[in-house]
């Protein structure tokens, strides 16, 4: 036995070799197998062995130390500092009479054994939402409780409802809110706004899909020998929901619309985004005027203004009926839109008119875009069609037509023109596009060299980079414009302007969709204060943070449900052979989009065990015994398999 004094030498020395210890800090990355990686915010990846995960959840923030085993640098956890896994979805499973929930989490493999109140009632094989009770880094065994059972597979849009749960997107709204929507008084409202202007005379019409109800938009041009004047009416919810209230809580928390196949999650409830917001023809509504004035020769917009008004639209269109009259030069199967006391306010030649005149200006900024900004390709859209359970029945490729471009090159105008605004007034929120990452810079410059034969030094300068960017688009023998794209930063939401590389603007916010998207909606409350010459309302640090979570979230639900249906609709064509295009590059391989089905799968070249195989990291192209693969590239690929429980697409050359 150990006397006293050995004790507390042992003591001292190991107080001694914790302080020696470096200690790092870092976030718990999961994979498929049973070991993970814990990430700095450098980058820096370090391993964490099957032992290490056991004790460990994805996302986890962790303390760590370095240490060497079985030949190799590990992270070993000290502490552990956050965990944001609060709330899951997965399948109720059983084992030796006990039931376990499988989450269904990427990169987390291990069953979690449920609270036996609510799991009893749970069948096997159904899938559930839980709530973490106890986390597993004090001895390795997770604890979960059972919130909901969703339903199984054979439930009617089980996909759906997993999805809103797993990204805690409910299409209910909470009582609070509905009791805050039901007390509103629209008429007495926007009565009660006497500074807002009467626009009501301009012929404003709305041009949207067919099925579209939350309006949110609404345009018309006046044309000169010399320039255009063009009108934009956005729909202002600004009016009907109170910073702070529970509908702006609730709206800040949903971040954005979610449009999934066959389902619409609001921002706002319908009550309002539809019934006292969405620009109604006929319909009396306030809106964010913006008014400017486009120069034929040159393009450029100028004499912009930005006002708060009532106005009315005239039409409400689509965009099919509008590509077809432009396309006849007449107006085809309409009826012309009643004024409130039954006199016609527009007639079908002023409808052409206006929208011919809409088509020239469009054309015109789509013509300035292109010598001074950035034009990403066209690419078609794919609509899914559902059947009674909510699976998919049939696949359409949607070609984007005349009256779209139309729309998209106004709404571009606006939000460069509103950003630009706000920033001359030192205040807005931005879309900032800060170029190629820092990790890449090499791979950018010897893509240029290679190309282009030169590169500027440079390459984080927006005004020395633009004109070099251009030059890449305009390349036809080869996709360098999409090689490019590969190594750039992400998008992010900031307090200052800075450029949006994409697109090619020194300046670019979102104002056109206020019913649809929280940013749109603040920077109206923005807006409309300098309007009227009043403090201009900011958002905190903890609202800002959610907004710019929401950034990188905003399409996620849409994006995990298209994807888990295209996999169940592809599953009975296991192998066919279809044609498709690479459409990204990795060294272990690329993914094809199949044509006509926009659904994509991986083809690993690393399991061909090709000794001619080499991967160009510049070119992003795979040089192998079976030919050269490269971004844009057709090919012609078999479904290899498709595993519905990882929901993967596994594909492979055909021939």
């Amino acid at each position: 036995m150990l006397d006293p004094n050995a004790l507390s030498q042992l003591a001292a020395l190991k107080n001694q070799f914790d302080e020696a210890k470096v200690l790092l800090s870092g976030r718990v990355r999961g994979t498929q197998n049973r070991y993970g990686f814990v990430v700095t915010e450098e980058g820096d990846s370090h391993f964490l062995n099957p032992e290490a995960m056991k004790k460990l959840l994805p996302g986890d923030q962790i303390e760590f130390s370095l240490v060497e085993q079985d030949g190799r640098s590990q992270a070993q956890p000290e502490q552990l500092l956050d965990s944001s896994l609060q709330q899951f979805v997965g399948r109720l499973v059983e084992k030796n009479g006990r039931k376990w929930v499988k989450p269904d989490l990427h990169g987390f493999n291990r069953w979690v054994a449920l609270v036996h109140k609510g799991a009893e009632t749970a069948p096997v094989g159904s899938w559930i939402r839980c709530t973490l009770k106890r986390h597993p880094y004090e001895d390795g065994r997770a604890l979960a409780r059972v919130d909901a059972i969703l339903g199984d597979d054979d439930t009617p849009f089980i996909e759906h409802l997993v999805a809103k749960a797993r990204f805690d997107a409910g299409a209910e709204f909470p009582a609070a809110v509905q009791r805050e929507v039901a007390a509103l008084d629209p008429a007495a409202m926007l009565a009660a706004q006497d500074d807002y202007e009467d626009a009501t005379d301009l012929p404003l019409v709305t041009i949207d899909g067919r099925q579209t109800q939350d309006m949110d938009d609404a345009v018309c041009v006046a044309e000169a020998d010399d320039h255009w004047q063009l009108s934009i009416a956005i729909a202002d919810p600004s009016l009907f929901v109170a910073p702070g209230s529970a509908l702006d809580q609730e709206a800040l928390r949903r971040h954005s619309s979610s449009y999934l196949p066959g389902e619409t999650l609001h921002m706002l409830p319908p009550e309002v985004a539809v019934d006292l917001c969405a620009l109604q023809a006929g319909v009396e509504r306030p809106a964010l005027l913006l008014q400017t004035r486009v120069d034929k020769a040159s393009g450029a917009a100028s004499d912009t203004r930005f006002s708060f008004a009532r106005i009315r639209s005239r039409a409400k269109l689509n965009y099919t009926a509008v590509s077809a009259w432009l396309a006849a030069g007449q107006v085809i199967d309409t009826e012309v839109l009643p004024a409130p006391d039954g006199e016609v306010s527009l007639s079908a030649d002023d409808l052409l008119a206006g929208l011919q005149a809409l088509d020239r200006l469009t054309a015109r900024l789509s013509d300035f875009r292109q010598q001074r900004c950035m034009v990403m390709p066209e690419r078609p859209d794919y609509r899914l069609h559902l059947d009674e359970r909510g699976h998919v029945s049939a696949i359409e490729e949607e070609a984007r037509n005349r009256a779209q471009q139309m729309v998209e090159e106004v709404m571009l105008l606006s939000n460069h023109l509103a950003a630009r605004y706000l920033a001359e007034q030192g205040v807005g929120l931005f879309l900032c596009h800060d170029g190629f990452r820092d990790d890449q810079q090499e791979t950018v410059r010897a893509l240029l060299e290679k190309t282009l034969g030169s590169a500027p030094q440079d390459l984080t300068e927006f005004s020395t980079m633009l004109p070099v960017l251009q030059e890449a688009r305009a390349r036809q023998d080869l996709p360098l414009d999409r090689l490019l794209s590969k190594f750039y930063r992400r998008t992010e939401l900031g307090t200052r302007p800075r450029p949006h590389w994409g697109l090619g603007f020194s300046h670019y916010t979102t104002v056109t969709s206020p019913i649809r998207k929280y940013l749109d909606l603040m920077l109206h409350r923005q807006l409309k204060a300098l309007w009227r010459g009043q403090s201009v309302p900011e958002l905190g640090a903890e609202q800002l943070e959610l907004l710019q979570a929401g950034q990188s979230t905003q399409r996620a639900i849409a994006n995990f449900t298209e994807h888990w249906l295209k996999t169940i609709y592809l599953k009975p064509r296991e192998g066919e052979v279809l044609a498709g295009s690479i459409q990204h590059v990795t060294p272990n391989g690329f993914s094809v989009q199949l044509d006509g089905l926009g659904i994509s799968g991986f083809v690993n070249v690393k399991g061909w065990r090709d000794r001619e195989a080499e991967f160009d990291p510049v070119l992003q192209e795979h040089h192998t015994g079976r030919g050269v693969f490269r971004l844009e590239m057709p090919v012609q690929v078999k479904v290899q398999s498709v595993d519905l429980e990882q929901r993967n697409i596994q594909l492979e050359i055909a021939g």
